[in-house]
């Protein structure tokens, strides 16, 4: 540790002879003859019994030595707690009282060098230098700031019972509209639950007389497309015998149904390959063309007739049973939408209510008078905004930017004197965008600043009374009255 040399600069031999006789006459009063310095020279009050017991052990713990070695002069512990009241170790510690102001520790190599380190002078004792208690000074400002900051912890603290009893009232609302939802929400779901059995009823006899209504109309549509290919199948010149001719028809209709299968035949709807279409204009044509084949097998029908059997066979209306039942099912559809988008918004509602219940909100519950309360503050282009227990954000112009969600409090420290609001919009090649508030006492709510550290981390400090404590006020008490100005 560098030691200041009060000839440094100087050019006359008079400044070095000054320095001399202060250093003779340092030395002559620590000198073993004259007795030792007081072994509590330098030391804080707390650690007298440790400098005043027959054996003393260095503060690193690394070696233990005798009383009378304290304070003499010479460097005996490796960490030079040994010598607070002298300037034998670069590294000891002197504790300045300087009642009136701060107390204060600077390194034992300022100790009687001629300059007043300690506002009290309490460093210079060997007499050769004469210092000037400038403690009451020096503290003047120190106790001002002490005085503001009782009054200022004062003045907020006694609008904390406001708080205390906005936030109780407005829990009490909290917890009876909670009661109410709960309440909304089953008996919204009872009736949905009252029309869903309904609709699956419906739903049950709709679908049953669709499949029934779909099973006749395959039917039909198989005994349309047997016709078709038994039509195909004819003997303009009487070559075969009925029965030959039957069982011609017959291997049409497996062959059909074999190229149906293998989804060689075209679905209803769909249009035909050329060659398909040619080739049914041929059977119609041949059907058309041909003759009775005996009263032992009927004239088949042509596929054009079939088709048209067909369609007047399909505009049979319907059972009005099942188009009544129809429409009362359209009906409960959307009233089950309907119902249960107003159970969502009861249920998010429901949320908010939980939130607020279970929520922690100080040691009284006391900041829950702020809840989702909006504060805004204008730094250059941006417009920052917090809402309470809600969300952070960045605005500018119509455009919004998420600096995060309510999260936690902070962990270390003082409880409840940060906020921190996380898993806010991504940055460009960076982390989620996130805000910690810290709060200040004041008496007044207001954002005070906002800055921006690190990339995509934000910090605000908010005013409260709220952040007022009576600890502080404790604190600074007692530190005016150790430097003996009561408050």
């Amino acid at each position: 540790m560098r030691r200041r040399q009060p000839w440094a600069g100087a050019s006359s031999p008079s400044r070095w002879c000054t320095y001399l006789l202060v250093l003779g006459l340092t030395l002559s009063v620590l000198s073993p003859a004259d007795g030792a310095v007081d072994r509590t020279k330098g030391v804080p009050p707390e650690e007298h019994s440790a400098y005043n017991a027959d054996k003393f052990q260095c503060r690193d713990g690394s070696k233990t030595i005798a009383s009378s070695r304290v304070n003499d002069d010479y460097c005996d512990c490796d960490d030079g707690s040994d010598e607070p009241g002298t300037s034998a170790c670069p590294n000891g510690k002197f504790w300045c009282e300087n009642k009136g102001h701060h107390s204060k520790f600077l390194y034992s190599s300022r100790v009687n060098d001629g300059f007043c380190d300690c506002c009290d002078g309490s460093d210079e004792f060997t007499g050769v230098t004469t210092c000037t208690d400038r403690c009451d000074e020096e503290g003047a400002e120190r106790r001002r700031q002490l005085i503001e900051q009782i009054e200022l912890h004062e003045q907020g603290l006694l609008k904390v019972p406001d708080y205390v009893d906005a936030a109780e009232r407005y829990r009490t609302g909290v917890e009876a509209r909670n009661k109410e939802l709960v309440a909304q929400v089953a008996e919204k779901q009872a009736e949905i639950d009252l029309k869903k059995a309904r609709q699956k009823e419906l739903q049950e006899e709709v679908s049953a007389a669709d499949a029934a209504k779909k099973a006749e109309e395959d039917k039909k549509k198989e005994e349309g497309e047997r016709l078709k290919a038994e039509a195909s199948v004819q003997d303009p010149e009487d070559k075969m015998s009925p029965e030959e001719l039957k069982e011609a028809r017959e291997k049409a209709w497996e062959d059909f149904k074999a190229a149906k299968e293998a989804g060689e035949v075209a679905e209803d709807g769909e249009e035909a390959e050329p060659e398909e279409e040619e080739a049914a204009e041929e059977e119609v044509a041949v059907a058309a063309a041909e003759d009775d084949i005996g009263a032992a097998e009927a004239e088949p029908q042509a596929p054009q007739q079939v088709e048209e059997a067909a369609a007047e066979e399909e505009e049979v209306p319907e059972d009005p049973k099942i188009a009544e039942a129809r429409l009362e099912l359209d009906e409960i559809k959307k009233e089950v939408r309907t119902m249960e988008a107003e159970v969502k918004k009861l249920r998010d509602e429901l949320g908010v209510t939980e939130t607020v219940l279970n929520g922690d909100f100080g040691k009284q519950g006391e900041f829950l008078a702020l809840f989702q309360k909006c504060f805004t503050q204008n730094v250059q282009q941006y417009t920052y905004e917090l809402c309470v227990f809600q969300k952070a954000a960045q605005k500018e112009g119509s455009s919004s930017q998420n600096l995060g969600t309510w999260g936690e409090w902070n962990k270390e420290g003082e409880p409840y004197s940060e906020m921190l609001y996380t898993k806010g919009g991504s940055c460009w090649n960076g982390p989620a965008r996130t805000m910690r508030v810290s709060l200040v006492c004041g008496t007044d709510e207001f954002v005070i600043s906002v800055q921006e550290p690190a990339k995509c981390t934000y910090t605000m400090e908010f005013m409260t009374p709220l952040a007022c404590r009576r600890s502080k006020v404790t604190e600074a008490m007692a530190e005016l009255e150790a430097s003996g100005h009561p408050y």
